[in-house]
């Protein structure tokens, strides 16, 4: 089952700040997944049939970064956030098994960009 977070109000990505948020993914018994051999993939999108996402985040990238304990720690730098445009979107979480090709959308919600006003050099 899919779970919702949604990232609004104080929760929410500020431009011009990096932005980072963190969860654990756990089985039936509670006990945290080993991620050592999964990938991650997030999108965030205008909506759900957008062609184009705003923001691409992936383990590849290093905006997704996964350990051992179920870990998923969601990491995007002020160098991205500092294009995002002011706004409401979506956006999920794909993880990918990576021996058998099993996906699994882990969370979903709302992905809110609040304008910033300082700049970094």
């Amino acid at each position: 089952m899919t779970a919702t977070y949604d990232f609004i109000g104080t929760e929410a990505c500020k431009q011009n700040a990096t932005f980072k948020a963190m969860l654990t993914w756990n089985n039936s018994s509670n006990a945290p997944y080993n991620l050592s051999n999964y990938s991650a993939y997030m999108d965030v999108r205008s909506n759900a049939t957008a062609p184009v996402s705003i923001c691409s985040l992936s383990r590849a990238n290093n905006m997704l970064i996964l350990n051992s304990l179920g870990t998923i720690e969601i990491l995007i730098p002020e160098s991205v956030t500092s294009r995002l445009l002011e706004g409401s979107y979506l956006y999920d979480i794909i993880m990918l098994e990576n021996t058998s090709g099993f996906a699994t959308r882990l969370l979903e919600g709302r992905f809110e960009v609040v304008p910033g006003i300082t700049v970094l050099p």
